[in-house]
Parts: structure tokens; sequence; C-alpha cells
């Protein structure tokens, strides 16, 4: 998963895309009451970067390419569009829209329920045995 992950952010950052802004989140459902973030840093290659987002139970999920100058900074990095399934309460398939036609699709197992101000996870690829990364979400508001 690692290889195909880099590959993505690489894909990003020569088109010139890491840079852009991340979108604000859609708040037409109400308030966000918790947030969480994780990211990697993949040293001179973009880190991904993942945003969960709790309305109230309506759960919702953003992916961004990071920059590799500014790793943990999701405000540097390029939002995708993210369609979130919740399998059950600790798992969650995410579909991540890598262009008009292009999509990929991770699962993101947490350790425990959405809870606490932090939560260990770990993202695979979907409908694969690809080796899974860990991951640390740290609680934002």
């Amino acid at each position: 998963m690692l290889p195909r992950l880099i590959a993505l952010c690489l894909c990003f950052a020569v088109c010139g895309c890491v840079r852009e802004s991340v979108k604000e989140a859609d708040t037409s459902a109400g308030k966000v009451l918790t947030v969480w973030q994780a990211s990697t840093d993949n040293g001179d290659k973009p880190g991904i970067g993942i945003t969960i987002e709790d309305y109230a139970g309506r759960i919702t999920a953003t992916f961004v390419v990071l920059d590799p100058n500014k790793p943990h900074d999701f405000k540097a990095g390029k939002a995708l569009a993210t369609e979130i399934v919740q399998t059950n309460e600790f798992q969650f398939r995410l579909v991540v829209h890598l262009d008009e036609t292009r999509r990929d699709e991770f699962v993101l197992q947490f350790e425990g329920p959405l809870k606490g101000e932090r939560l260990n996870a770990m993202i695979r690829d979907f409908g694969t045995e690809s080796q899974p990364i860990k991951l640390t979400f740290e609680r934002q508001k």
C-alpha cells in the first residue's frame, strides 16, 4: 500500500496540485462536534492526511495529499473528495476520488470507538492484503 500511496502523492506533486488550500468542511448538517486528524510523513515525498469529523453522529472524512515541505500541514495540502462507508462502529471504507474518472478505496480500522483525545487506527487498500499503515488520530476540537 505504501508504494501505491507514494505514487498517488507524487502524481499530485508533479501536477502542481499539492499546494492548493484544503476546502472548508461542509457544515450543512450542523455544527461539527468533534474533529480528529492523522497524517504520515514520507520524507521528500508527499504524505497523506485524513480528517474525521463527527456531526452529531454523522461521520465524514477528508483524504488530503500533503506537501512534503509541510508534512503535517493540512491547509498546505490538496483535499480530495472522499466518501465514507461505515461497515461497523470501528471500521470505515474510504472511497477517494483522485479526479473525475479515477478513484481509490481504503479500509480504515480503529482500535476503539470515536472517543477521546487520541485514536489508534490502521489504513490499508480495500480488497487486497496490502501492508497496513499505522495512524494516530489526534482530536482537534
